[in-house]
């Protein structure tokens, strides 16, 4: 693994991933089951989690990966801060925005310049 530059990203949850399901006496448990990964991905993806999930119907135990980066792009919901209409050129902004000319149903005009002012106003 080293000469193809990969690593075991580990594992939570029950040390094994297979069983041969013998008797106790001659019963073999070993963990064949693992997830390599790159540098690249590291980059990309740089929370990872393997987890080692029950045994059903197999001799083997499925690997859930969850993985996410750092950058979490979850939605960002807009906050409006009251102190902005205290500010001489909060009307001119709310203004420019308004008299945009943006083409489609009424519901959509609204839509389009609601989220350009709530952009405009975050980067104020």
């Amino acid at each position: 693994m080293d000469n193809c530059e990969v690593k075991d990203l580990g594992y939570v949850g029950p040390k094994f991933t297979w069983c041969n399901n013998w008797e106790a006496r001659r019963r073999i448990w070993k963990r064949l089951d693992r997830v390599f990964v790159n540098d690249l991905w590291c980059q990309t993806m740089q929370n990872n989690v393997v987890k080692h999930l029950p045994r059903t119907g197999s001799d083997h135990r499925p690997l859930l990966l969850k993985c996410y980066n750092k950058n979490n792009n979850s939605i960002k919901y807009f906050k409006f801060l009251d102190f902005w209409t205290e500010q001489p050129s909060f009307m001119n902004l709310v203004e420019d925005v308004w008299n945009s000319n943006i083409s489609g149903n009424a519901l959509w005009i609204l839509q389009q310049k609601l989220k350009k002012l709530s952009k405009r106003l975050t980067q104020w």
